[in-house]
């Protein structure tokens, strides 16, 4: 009899016992839902912040390809105009030689005409890189002045010309290392330059400084670069061309920005 009256006790007992059971379990959902919650708004975060990540880079993508292919373009219009001018030379000469020939021992009258040509390609050198220009503009100086003086007749002088435009040609195709002396800070320095057809020339100076030459202001300009990335990349250009490897793939300073070319000999 005792026992049943102590029934309800612990019937009360096991009803409290179950409802902590379930309060805590309910506590702990809860939690755990919290948690989840929180872990969720760090991953939407962390997405969102990819996401912003991602469009920079495609923006840059975008921009750094727009850039490439106006410096492209640039570079295509400045070889074709190259051509162009050597080609009109080269046809210019070619004229006055077949003349000079018909002409024979009269062909002092095409003198002239011939120190026409001669001023062409001087204007075609001087607007042109600075690569050597003082040698380059003697020796057309050298020509004209031999032929005003009768040193050399016009045939004579038209096959110096021709030479000289077929020199031109093959600076345009030829990469590699030479020695001249360029100006920095209004100082003459002897330096080593890279020169890369005649679209692009970089120098090393003694003090192992290196610098891009920039076109400006109808001009050229020796520029000294202090970027680190660009001075590894100007010696790897002079490394690898001392090596005698002359064609290749190189990232090189350009006069707008950095930019990859693929070098050919």
């Amino acid at each position: 009899m005792k026992l049943l009256k102590q029934i309800p006790y612990y019937l009360t007992l096991v009803y409290l016992s179950c409802a902590s059971v379930v309060v805590l379990a309910e506590n702990g959902k809860i939690n755990n839902v919290d948690a989840m919650a929180e872990e969720l708004v760090k991953l939407r975060s962390q997405v969102e912040e990819l996401n912003s990540e991602l469009d920079n880079k495609k923006n840059q993508y975008k921009s750094r390809m727009l850039m490439l292919a106006n410096q492209r373009a640039e570079l295509e219009t400045n070889l074709k105009r190259e051509g162009l001018s050597i080609k009109q030379l080269q046809q210019s000469i070619n004229k006055n030689k077949k003349l000079i020939k018909e002409l024979g021992s009269d062909s002092s009258t095409l003198n002239p005409v011939i120190l026409s040509s001669v001023d062409s390609v001087k204007e075609y050198v001087k607007s042109g890189l600075p690569f050597k220009k003082g040698e380059r503009v003697k020796e057309l100086d050298k020509i004209a002045e031999q032929l005003t003086t009768g040193v050399i007749d016009a045939e004579k002088a038209a096959n110096r010309l021709w030479a000289s435009v077929e020199d031109e040609i093959r600076l345009t195709k030829e990469n590699g290392l030479y020695r001249q002396t360029v100006v920095v800070k209004d100082r003459e320095v002897l330096a080593d330059v890279a020169k890369l057809g005649m679209m692009f020339l970089y120098f090393k100076l003694p003090e192992e400084e290196y610098g891009v030459v920039k076109s400006g202001n109808g001009d050229y300009e020796y520029e000294l670069v202090h970027d680190s990335e660009q001075k590894k990349q100007i010696a790897a250009l002079f490394d690898s061309l001392k090596k005698q490897i002359r064609q290749g793939y190189f990232q090189l300073p350009n006069v707008v920005a950095p930019v990859a070319m693929n070098v050919a000999q």
